[in-house]
């Protein structure tokens, strides 16, 4: 947990409490009819934020940098759960492969990129997304990578 890094624009906010149902950490609450943060600490998920219908929450730790990629826009609006097409993630998931073609052509270093971001999208327990990446822009890179790793686990 954190310092409480959320702002509530109670001049926007409409008293729906949607905010309040997702918070994971109660650190939300109705005070007079409208949201307010009534905790010290938040795990700064932004599950407030996604689901405010009128934009009146907003979590500072969040960096919208992370939401912005190179080789695509991204679509900002938030998808209520159910609110999606269970069709087109079904067609989406059943047309993934891993076809091990490679070519010596590298890969653009900013999909690699966008790549990560999307990446640290997924869920972590509790939040915490610590992750690690590292962009190995040759094959040859891979290869001394993998053999660095295996020298390793042989020692």
């Amino acid at each position: 947990m954190e310092k409480n890094s959320i702002e509530i624009d109670r001049g926007l906010c409409i008293g729906c409490g949607a905010c309040v149902t997702v918070c994971p950490t109660g650190t939300i609450s109705l005070v007079e009819g409208k949201a307010a943060v009534s905790e010290e600490e938040t795990i700064s998920c932004g599950h407030c934020e996604a689901v405010c219908p009128q934009q009146a929450v907003r979590v500072l730790a969040i960096d919208e940098e992370m939401s912005r990629y190179n080789t695509f826009t991204a679509e900002k609006q938030w998808l209520a759960p159910g609110k999606y097409s269970t069709s087109g993630l079904v067609q989406l998931m059943a047309s993934r492969r891993s076809c091990r073609c490679f070519t010596d052509q590298p890969v653009n270093r900013a999909i690699l990129e966008d790549l990560v971001k999307i990446g640290i999208t997924a869920p972590s327990g509790t939040n915490s997304q610590a992750w690690t990446f590292t962009i190995l822009p040759t094959r040859k890179a891979v290869i001394s990578f993998a053999e660095l790793i295996a020298s390793y686990f042989g020692r």
